[in-house]
């Protein structure tokens, strides 16, 4: 017959007999009650154990870089470079002035008055026509020039001869074609070239007045470039 004292060395645990009330509560508590002080609690950790498991990211400079698609690295190709794409060409028009410079007499009131030569290029893919406006800027936008019907395949304007087929409308002093810049005396005002490239055609005709010409050649712009002047009397 088997002796007791290995019975005594390990306790009977008894089954809690717990009231029909209690039986409300989450099952979750219940056990932690029952069971916080059975003599299982955990032991402390040892040195060795105490290690966390937080990750963090790092950003290695210079990692491997697959830009070959082929599933292998390329470390000359970290860090990686993205290049912009080329901007779209620019309508650009040309005088014979830098952009902002001082106007030559010959093309205004002091001089012979002439219409100065206007050339350009990099004309927008599906423009119709194209339409030349010149205003004064510190003048409320006095209108020397409004020229239009000048086709897509025109690359400018000769000095002082606009093209035939071309439409003059008139210009802030009352006639038709361009007005050379006449500041008053001493006075140096800031003069807009404005180049339009149109979808479609303006419809202007010669001597159309300024306000209508201007609303005719502001339409349907897929394109425009501006050039200043400037002038002292």
């Amino acid at each position: 017959m088997r002796g007791t004292e290995g019975l005594r060395s390990h306790p009977v645990r008894r089954a809690l007999a717990l009231p029909a009330a209690a039986l409300t509560l989450p099952a979750a508590a219940l056990l932690l009650a029952a069971c916080a002080r059975d003599g299982r609690d955990l032991r402390p950790a040892r040195p060795d154990q105490r290690q966390s498991i937080l990750t963090t990211t790092t950003t290695v400079k210079g990692a491997s870089v697959d830009t070959a698609g082929d599933g292998e690295g390329d470390a000359s190709a970290a860090p990686t470079t993205v290049k912009a794409a080329p901007a779209a060409t620019k309508l650009t028009m040309t005088l014979p002035w830098a952009d902002n410079g001082a106007i030559d007499p010959s093309f205004t009131c002091k001089g012979a008055g002439t219409s100065p030569a206007v050339s350009w290029k990099n004309v927008p893919a599906g423009t119709k026509e194209l339409a030349l406006t010149v205003t004064d800027d510190d003048a409320a936008g006095f209108v020397h020039w409004v020229i239009a019907g000048l086709p897509a395949t025109a690359t400018g304007i000769p000095a002082g001869a606009p093209p035939a087929g071309a439409a003059q409308a008139f210009n802030g002093n009352g006639a038709s074609g361009w007005y050379g810049p006449c500041p008053p005396a001493g006075a140096k005002h800031r003069y807009r070239f404005t180049l339009y490239a149109l979808a479609a055609p303006s419809g202007l005709v010669a001597g159309a007045d300024t306000r209508t010409a201007l609303a005719a050649v502001q339409r349907n712009v897929v394109g425009l470039d501006v050039v200043f002047g400037t002038f002292t009397a």
